[in-house]
């Protein structure tokens, strides 16, 4: 942060949140629902520039993860025991957010999951700070 208080640099790069997201339906849900959601927006690409992973093109706003390595990696520490969602959670929760159009799911072998932006279209592209 440079003295003026605006935002230089942040390692490992950031997602911006609208205050607004209190006031959204996945604040109603459990804790869990909200987790996933934030790990999708974490792990979706952001470059601009496509990249193709195993023949699938992966674009800006989209992440190519299955559901088991979405268990994997958002495990969690609870009273000094690791936690894990079950498949069927996963599932579940993937569904509500796609009832609610803050993803869609684009039918690859691979399991690309799309991030939906306002009013269901794909966020606009931004240049990113270095």
């Amino acid at each position: 942060m440079e003295d003026d208080g605006s935002i230089d640099h942040i390692p490992g790069g950031y997602i911006l949140l609208a205050r607004r997201l209190q006031g959204s339906p996945i604040w109603d849900q459990d804790h869990h629902h909200l987790r996933l959601w934030i790990y999708l927006l974490l792990n979706a690409r952001w470059n601009p520039v496509p990249e193709n992973r195993r023949g699938v093109t992966v674009c800006r706003g989209k992440l190519l993860k299955s559901y088991r390595r979405i268990i994997e990696e958002s495990e969690w520490l609870e009273n000094q025991e690791i936690r894990r969602w079950s498949l069927s959670r996963v599932g579940r929760m993937l569904d509500w957010l796609r009832e609610q159009e803050m993803i869609e799911t684009l039918g690859t072998d691979l399991g690309t999951i799309r991030i939906r932006g306002r009013r269901g279209k794909t966020p606009p592209p931004q240049t990113p700070r270095l």
